[in-house]
C-alpha cells in the first residue's frame, strides 16, 4: 500500500477475497473495481507480496534450493512442499511466468497456514500489506538472499 494512488476500499476488498480463501485472479478484480488489468495485477503482487510479509519464516522460503549443510530430512520438507505448492499453481493459476513464480509460492503458503482462520489471515494481510515499505523490485531481491 505504499505509494499508492488506489482507494483504500481496493485494497480492504481485496485483502478480505484473499483472505477468505476465495481464488481471485487480476481479471476478476479489474472486472469488480472497474480498473485496469495491470494496476489491478499489480495490486494482487502487492498483497501476496503482503502474504509473504505477514508469514515469512526460515521454512517459509521453500522454493530456494537447498543448501548442502541442510540435513536430508529438511531437503525432503522442501521437496514436498515445492510439489505440493506446484500442485496447487498449476491447479488454479494454470501457466506462470518463471518471473513471478515466488509470488505465487508466499500465497500458497499462507492459505496453508490460514485455512482455518480467515478472520486471522485478514488481520495479518492488513497489518502486514499497512506497513510494506518496498516496492515489488525490493521484493525480488530481498526474496532471492532469503
Amino acid at each position: 500500500m505504499h505509494r499508492t494512488k488506489l482507494p483504500l476500499r481496493y485494497w480492504l476488498l481485496t485483502f478480505y477475497w484473499v483472505a477468505s480463501g476465495e481464488r481471485i485472479s487480476a481479471r476478476k478484480i479489474s472486472i469488480t473495481l472497474k480498473t485496469q488489468y495491470r494496476t489491478a495485477l499489480k495490486l494482487l503482487h502487492a498483497v501476496r507480496y503482503a502474504m509473504h510479509k505477514a508469514d515469512a519464516n526460515w521454512l517459509s522460503a521453500f522454493w530456494l534450493p537447498a543448501k548442502p549443510t541442510d540435513h536430508s530430512l529438511v531437503r525432503k520438507a522442501k521437496l514436498g512442499l515445492l510439489k505440493q505448492a506446484d500442485r496447487f499453481i498449476r491447479k488454479f493459476y494454470g501457466h506462470i511466468s518463471e518471473k513471478y513464480r515466488y509470488h505465487y509460492f508466499s500465497e500458497y503458503w499462507f492459505r496453508s497456514n490460514n485455512t482455518f482462520n480467515p478472520d486471522g489471515a485478514l488481520h495479518k494481510l492488513i497489518t502486514s500489506g499497512s506497513m510494506t515499505n518496498y516496492s515489488i523490485n525490493e521484493y525480488r531481491c530481498t526474496c532471492s538472499h532469503t
